[in-house]
């Protein structure tokens, strides 16, 4: 059973209720690495399909590609990820410094978590 979903009623969801934005903020759309980029404007004109949301797991080669984002003028994105078997927007900002921050030596990998890392300060101490 197919659950098709709007490609651009997606994205313009994403942007009003995950990022909290408007179209008018969107700086470019196009690949992760800066390759491909177009207006939202031309955006709106090639988004506008139905497609199987699921197709992260049904069939990978029909799917939104995952190296697609919007970014915003403030420097935030949506990018694309699959969870559970969906695919779907998540809003990302980049990362901050926190003033508080601690200078670390070591960086481990967790033996009990797949891909889990934990940093050690220049004491010897578990810092996360």
């Amino acid at each position: 059973m197919e659950n098709k979903s709007n490609f651009l009623n997606e994205t313009l969801g994403a942007i009003v209720y995950d990022a909290g934005k408007s179209k008018d903020d969107v700086e470019w759309v196009g690949s992760v690495d800066g390759l491909f980029a177009v207006s939202w404007d031309e955006f709106k004109e090639i988004g506008d399909f139905a497609y199987d949301n699921r197709c992260g797991t049904v069939k990978p080669s029909l799917c939104v590609p995952l190296d697609l984002v919007v970014v915003f003028k403030d420097g935030t994105w949506l990018r694309r990820v699959i969870s559970g078997g969906v695919e779907k927007w998540v809003y990302v900002c980049p990362p901050r410094k926190l003033e508080c921050a601690e200078s670390f030596e070591v960086i481990k990998n967790c033996k009990y978590h797949y891909n889990n890392f934990y940093i050690v300060s220049a004491d010897g101490g578990y810092i996360g």
